[in-house]
């Protein structure tokens, strides 16, 4: 396997959370650093955060692009539109090939419409 300059350290804008690369079959060295806790697993298995989605962060981290927490929002959650012209509207979370969209709905007449957004603008309700 090829070795890779460990940049995972630079992740850490997640409180609480540390990204490391070990071996899954000798997880005592980590385990015994003052302040580790656990591993995120399911259970007590731990479970690998998925390699593209560390490295994506740690190139956002490194390119000296302004970062900041946003909560994690996932297709089909209720939200609220943040800022512009639709601010304080609610609706749903959804995905139209590679653009997020928000659907306002009218429930009683069963009719949406949907207004395309950055995931970056809306908050969960």
């Amino acid at each position: 396997m090829e070795e890779r300059p460990n940049r995972w350290a630079t992740a850490s804008v997640f409180p609480g959370y540390l990204f490391v690369r070990i071996d899954i079959e000798n997880p005592l060295p980590v385990l015994q650093t003052c302040g580790v806790a656990s591993f995120v697993g399911f259970g007590r298995k731990p479970v690998a955060v998925p390699d593209n989605e560390v490295e994506e962060l740690a190139v956002a981290l490194t390119k000296g692009i302004t970062v900041s927490p946003h909560p994690y929002v996932t297709i089909g959650d209720r939200v609220r539109i943040k800022r512009g012209p639709l601010a304080g509207v609610t609706g749903m979370l959804m995905r139209d090939k590679q653009v997020f969209r928000v659907v306002l709905s009218v429930e009683l007449i069963s009719k949406s419409i949907s207004v395309e957004l950055d995931t970056a603008d809306v908050e969960l309700v």
